[in-house]
């Protein structure tokens, strides 16, 4: 075995206490970051918060005042979220009554010993925003920080596939009044993250710039791979892009709402990849298995460990027993010699960060083992319960109990 050849990386974590339906969280941020869990656990809040702390810190400086660095973060995450006060996203007690939320933002580079901390508090009046720098060489951790949060951010939403057939009906004018306050204006209709997907969409011109070439192959490979077929782009006589899928082998082109579905999931990847991702961008995405037959769930794990290998820092929200199985195969084969010279899938599990998202509970880290990857607790309980009843079924359809009928869950 060698050893972990890791990208180098700062260590950057968010600490949250009474966020949303988040009781408590303490993630390590990855250049690949995977949430799992049931729904209404926290996962889709916690990325927006990723999402939106990119949207303070890629313009501002660290050296703001900290009344500056609270406003701007308050506003950005009424955009992100779409809501009147922060003070909404305040989790409720069993009398259903407001607790104190935290949200605690450290950092810390390689060479130096202290963390630079930022924590943003919200008691049942006034937000407080305090800002520390332990024992260390002042200002390397805050640079590290502010080198997470570099390069551009993308969001794409669990209904993307309906947003980019639908998208030529709204008018990118509309798409910039989408939010509330801050960069926008005081118009309720989209989240700062929806928004921007749809302005990005809107906005797309197939003759920009290419992104470089890793990121064009990573394209061409999705295609190849999962879609089997190409996504194209031209420009309608009403000068809004019109979106495309022509099957491999095939001349015709149709139409992304005469496509699958899978195409419809997949086609905006393909086109952010194609002109805007770049290396060392920040890329949130909901769901990456959604449509897919669980073949393709696994290619969409190489998928997104090529992204990592290009310098992409990649948030994955996931369902997919398939998707965290083929992971867990591409981080040990970054443990075999000689593997990082054949393929650029690889992942070192240094890399890979999975949490565990569950109801009323803190959030805890799901490790990497050997002998069993990376492997969410909950979805062994549910394989068991299928199991069993299907063992139980089984014996009383072989015994002739019930009539012929079928027991229901």
């Amino acid at each position: 075995m060698s050893d972990l050849d890791t990208q180098q990386h700062p260590k950057v974590e968010i600490a949250v206490r009474n966020f949303g339906p988040i009781t408590e969280a303490d993630i390590d941020l990855r250049p690949l970051t995977v949430l799992v869990g049931p729904g209404n656990t926290g996962k889709t809040c916690f990325s927006t918060l990723v999402y939106a702390l990119h949207g303070v810190f890629a313009e501002l400086d660290m050296r703001s005042p900290e009344d500056v660095l609270r406003d701007t973060l308050q506003a950005e995450l009424k955009n992100c979220f779409d809501l009147p006060s922060v003070s909404a996203l305040r989790r409720l007690n069993g009398e259903k009554l407001p607790m104190e939320m935290t949200v605690a933002l450290k950092a810390r580079a390689e060479d130096d010993k202290g963390d630079w901390c930022l924590k943003l508090t919200a008691p049942a009046s006034e937000w407080t925003l305090t800002r520390e720098i332990a024992a260390g060489k002042e200002g390397i951790s805050a640079k590290a920080l502010l080198n997470y949060f570099s390069g551009e951010r993308y969001y794409l939403p669990a209904i993307r596939g309906g947003l980019i057939q639908q998208h030529g009906l709204i008018a990118s004018s509309l798409i910039g009044r989408a939010t509330r306050g801050g960069r926008f204006s005081e118009v309720s209709t989209f989240s700062a993250g929806m928004a921007e997907f749809l302005q990005r969409l809107i906005l797309y011109r197939p003759e920009k710039k290419m992104s470089n070439g890793d990121m064009h192959a990573i394209a061409d490979a999705l295609e190849a791979d999962i879609l089997g077929g190409k996504i194209l782009a031209r420009l309608s006589p009403t000068g809004y892009p019109d979106f495309r899928y022509r099957p491999q082998g095939m001349e015709e082109e149709m139409r992304l709402s005469r496509a699958s579905a899978m195409v419809s999931e997949l086609a905006p990847l393909v086109l952010f990849l194609r002109r805007g991702i770049t290396p060392g961008d920040l890329l949130v995405i909901e769901e990456p298995e959604a449509h897919l037959h669980p073949h393709s769930q696994a290619d969409m794990a190489v998928t997104l460990a090529r992204l990592v290998r290009a310098g992409v820092k990649v948030m994955a929200m996931t369902h997919s027993d398939w998707l965290i199985e083929e992971l867990s195969c591409l981080m040990l084969e970054g443990l075999l010699e000689g593997t990082k010279d054949k393929q650029a899938s690889w992942l070192s599990p240094a890399e890979v960060g999975a949490w565990q998202f569950q109801k009323d509970a803190p959030v805890t880290e799901i490790p990497f083992e050997l002998w069993g990857g990376i492997y969410p607790v909950d979805y062994g309980d549910v394989a068991e319960t299928q199991y069993n009843r299907m063992v139980n079924l089984q014996a009383q359809v072989e015994n002739g109990e019930g009539g012929g009928t079928c027991e229901s869950p």
